[in-house]
């Protein structure tokens, strides 16, 4: 009904907005302990008589982490958002879509067949998504046989 759309769209923002506050304070957060961080090893290093020279190799080894997990983080934030129910309704929608131009209502359509050419992070994503109509009822996970069943 209209006002359980409504109802369903506000609640989306509401949470939209949830997510936003959260990363904010995350964000803040490491910010802060980075300056915290940078701030405790700058003591330590006046306390010390220079002979310790551990901590700019410290420095140097979180540096380094950080500036190969940044690529990652920036390449996983570039994906689109991942609503469990928006990709539920595509996949119904793509499957619906094969049967009928390849005249395979009620047969069986591959997963694979399904998910050719995306990206691995897509795959687990569509996977997930087959699992959850799975458990709902809206489709079946078929096995040619007992090997492919047990994963053989």
């Amino acid at each position: 009904t209209p006002l359980q759309d409504a109802e369903e769209m506000m609640r989306q923002e509401e949470q939209r907005k949830e997510v936003a506050m959260l990363e904010n304070m995350i964000q803040d957060a490491q910010v802060k302990y980075e300056s915290t961080i940078r701030q405790h090893l700058a003591g330590m290093q006046k306390d010390g008589d220079g002979a310790d020279k551990r901590f700019p190799q410290l420095y140097a080894n979180v540096k380094r982490w950080q500036d190969q997990l940044e690529p990652v983080l920036k390449e996983f934030e570039s994906r689109p958002e991942f609503d469990i129910h928006e990709y539920s309704t595509k996949f119904l929608e793509k499957m619906a879509g094969i049967a009928s131009d390849n005249d395979l209502e009620g047969k069986s359509i591959k997963f694979a067949r399904l998910v050719h050419g995306q990206p691995r992070w897509e795959i687990c994503r569509r996977f997930l998504t087959c699992l959850l109509l799975t458990n709902q009822g809206n489709t079946d996970i078929e096995f040619d046989g007992e090997g492919e069943r047990l994963n053989g």
